[in-house]
C-alpha cells in the first residue's frame, strides 16, 4: 500500500470525525437555545448553563451512565455473592457497587431535617426564582420539614402532601393534604394513580419542580414505563425526582430484577442521579437509600457515538 493512499485514508477519517463532533455539538447547541419550547419557556432550569458546560456535563453523563451499566452487570461476580445473602454486607456491597450520581449540580441544597426526612434538591434557587412552582411529596408520615423547607425558600409554591393514613399533627396552612394511596391504577378506593392526580389538580401542561417520594417499597410498582407515558401525553414535565428506594418485598432474585428495571426506566426516560446517601438511621444494614434524580432535556439523551468511545 503506498504512501499517498494512506495519506488520503488518514484524512478523511480526520475530516469524519471533525464531522461527527460538529454534529454531536450541534445537538447541544440546539438543546441548549432550545430548552424551553416544551413548556413555552416557563421551564429555565438549564438556561444559565454556557455551551462548554454542557457539552461537558452531557459527556460525563453519558461516559458514566454506560460505565454503571457495565458494572451493574459484573456486580454479582465482582463485589459479592448471591449466596451470601444472609450477610449483613449484602446490601451495602450492592449499593456501593451500583448507581451512582453522573450529574453535578452545583448549588445543590438540603431541604428539611439533617437527619431523616430532609432531601437533597438540585439547585433549588432555580426553582424559587420561577414565578410559581408546584411540589409533591408522598410519604409525610406525620412529619412536613421538608415541606416547611420548601415553603421557608419560596413562599409561592404550590404544595401537596400525599399519605395513606390520617394525620396526627396539625397540617400547616400552605400544604395541601390529600389523605390517599398512590396506586399503579386508580381502581381501588381511595388510590390514585399520580397521573389521575394530576388530572384531578389541573397540572396538565405544567411543571413539577420537585416530586418527593418516600413510600416504603411502593415505588416499583409506581415508576414504570407506562407512568412516564401517561405524563409525557399529558405535556407534564416532573423536573426532579427524590426518592428512598426500599429493597423489599420479595426473594433477594426479585429484588435485584425490581431495583434494575426501576432505574432502567429513570434512564430511559433521560433522568440522571445527581445525589445519593444511604439512609443509616433506618438503614437496616444498607437496605434503605436515598436517590435524587433530575430529568434532562430529550435533546440531550446519550447517543451511541459517545458510549462506543468507552
Amino acid at each position: 500500500m503506498n504512501m499517498n493512499f494512506l495519506i488520503l485514508i488518514a484524512v478523511f477519517l480526520h475530516i469524519r470525525r471533525i464531522m461527527g463532533e460538529g454534529r454531536h455539538k450541534q445537538s447541544l447547541r440546539s438543546a441548549s437555545q432550545h430548552l424551553n419550547s416544551y413548556h413555552n419557556s416557563s421551564d429555565l432550569f438549564f438556561e444559565d448553563l454556557c455551551m462548554n458546560d454542557l457539552e461537558r456535563r452531557h459527556k460525563i453523563h453519558c461516559e458514566e451512565s454506560t460505565r454503571e451499566l457495565q458494572e451493574g452487570r459484573n456486580a454479582l461476580l465482582k463485589y459479592f455473592n448471591i449466596s451470601d445473602v444472609k450477610s449483613k454486607f449484602y446490601w451495602q456491597n450492592f449499593w456501593q457497587a451500583n448507581y451512582e450520581p453522573t450529574w453535578t449540580c452545583p448549588f445543590e441544597r438540603r431541604m428539611g431535617r439533617r437527619s431523616d426526612g430532609g432531601k437533597w434538591v438540585c439547585d433549588p434557587h432555580k426553582i424559587f426564582a420561577k414565578k410559581s412552582c408546584i411540589v409533591y411529596s408522598v410519604g409525610s408520615n406525620d412529619r412536613f420539614d421538608f415541606e416547611e423547607a420548601i415553603h421557608d425558600a419560596g413562599n409561592h409554591c404550590e404544595i401537596h402532601t400525599f399519605e395513606i393514613k390520617a394525620n396526627n399533627t396539625r397540617v400547616p396552612y400552605f400544604i395541601n393534604f390529600h389523605q390517599l394511596e398512590i396506586s399503579a391504577t386508580t381502581a381501588a378506593e381511595n388510590k390514585k394513580s399520580l397521573y389521575t392526580i394530576m388530572d384531578d389538580l389541573n397540572h396538565t401542561d405544567k411543571v413539577i419542580d420537585i416530586l418527593k417520594f418516600d413510600a416504603d417499597g411502593a415505588e416499583y410498582s409506581i415508576f414504570t414505563p407506562s407512568l412516564f407515558t401517561e405524563i409525557s401525553q399529558r405535556r407534564i414535565l416532573v423536573r426532579q425526582i427524590l426518592i428512598e428506594v426500599h429493597p423489599y418485598p420479595g426473594t433477594t432474585a426479585t429484588i435485584l430484577k425490581n431495583v434494575r428495571k426501576l432505574f432502567s426506566t429513570f434512564n430511559d426516560n433521560n433522568y440522571a442521579i445527581f445525589h445519593k446517601e444511604p439512609n443509616i438511621i433506618l438503614g437496616n444494614h444498607g437496605k434503605l437509600v436515598e436517590f435524587a434524580l433530575l430529568k434532562l432535556p430529550d435533546d440531550l439523551k446519550c447517543n451511541s457515538t459517545i458510549e462506543r468511545h468507552l
